[in-house]
């Protein structure tokens, strides 16, 4: 199974199969992982190592001097799988002939910024802004294949920002969603934030969906100021006998979602981690959420504990009566 240090070439691996045709592949530094993506996708194999040092011809028959394919981008196609995007790299290309995307792909692209309202974008590496809303878009040097979709109605109050970390990520907000200043979501490959219809957000929210998880806030939450969400560890952890890894995040680890029901209120300063919260449920000011939390209850402290159970809450601060608490009320 091919596992995230090889998917991460997916979209540049797509690229190489659109444009090869009956060209030889010539990748430009050498990688295992890439090498591996292909031939599993696309039956796909390099045919040369090109370098630009010497002594590296000893390593073997495959390689090559970058400087024996010049004006040869009838016969080949070149990859750069690990050099960064660099315009002096692009342009020593295009001074031999080839054309970006074409003849040649870098897999790390360069680092895009899109500016707030960008909508219907669409590039090579297969990422798609729908609508970016109000918010500032970085599509890191490995996005591809991700989507973001902001509705239009979806207010945000400036400096706020999403980062696409890396390929086949997906950041949805539907509808009438009111962020205040300095939001930021982060996500990473395989991660999937999804915001549902009319919640709210204080000022300094930051969401960060790392490689293989899930965040998703259900419709009407209420989120206070300075609250972090934080889904899966950011970083690989291994067992010292055994030698095997035990927060597993490709292709899905269940352990690493963050799962709010509908009409959730976090208050001020809280940290959520990997958890599933209930409906009308409410998180006390300076909750270390973690686990597993019923409906209609209320969780406080660090770790986070239920308190008390059978309750709801409206937004209003005046509110008299119970149906005031969401549409389920109204009959009561």
């Amino acid at each position: 199974m091919l596992y995230l240090d090889a998917l991460k070439f997916e979209p540049v691996a797509n690229i190489i199969n659109k444009y090869i045709k009956n060209r030889k592949l010539v990748l430009l530094g050498d990688s295992l992982n890439l090498r591996n993506l292909l031939f599993e996708k696309y039956q796909i194999s390099p045919e040369y190592i090109a370098t630009s040092v010497k002594s590296k011809l000893d390593k073997g028959k495959e390689y090559r001097m970058l400087s024996d394919f010049v004006g040869k981008s009838d016969e080949f196609y070149i990859c750069i799988p690990y050099l960064q995007y660099s315009e002096e790299m692009k342009a020593k290309l295009e001074s031999y002939g080839y054309k970006e995307f074409k003849d040649f792909a870098f897999a790390y692209h360069q680092r895009k910024v899109l500016p707030a309202y960008t909508k219907d974008y669409v590039d090579e590496y297969g990422n798609k802004v729908i609508s970016a809303g109000q918010f500032k878009v970085i599509l890191s040097a490995m996005a591809g294949n991700s989507i973001i979709n902001v509705d239009e109605s979806v207010i945000s109050k400036g400096n706020s920002s999403i980062v696409i970390g890396g390929c086949n990520s997906e950041i949805l907000i539907e509808e009438q969603c009111v962020f205040e200043p300095n939001v930021h979501f982060e996500v990473f490959p395989y991660s999937k934030i999804i915001i549902h219809a009319r919640s709210t957000f204080g000022h300094d929210f930051t969401a960060r969906a790392t490689a293989g998880c899930l965040i998703e806030i259900g419709k009407d939450c209420m989120f206070s100021d300075v609250i972090e969400v934080y889904a899966g560890d950011g970083h690989s952890i291994f067992d010292m006998k055994s030698h095997t890894r035990l927060n597993e995040c490709y292709p899905h680890n269940k352990k690493n979602e963050i799962i709010l029901a509908e009409h959730v209120w976090v208050e001020l300063r809280s940290i959520i981690l990997a958890c599933t919260i209930g409906k009308h449920s409410i998180i006390g000011a300076g909750a270390v959420v973690k686990g597993n939390f019923p409906k209609h209850c209320v969780a406080v402290g660090n770790p986070a504990v239920v308190k008390k159970i059978g309750i709801t809450w409206s937004r209003s601060n005046y509110a008299q009566n119970i149906i005031e608490c969401g549409d389920e009320f109204k009959n009561y």
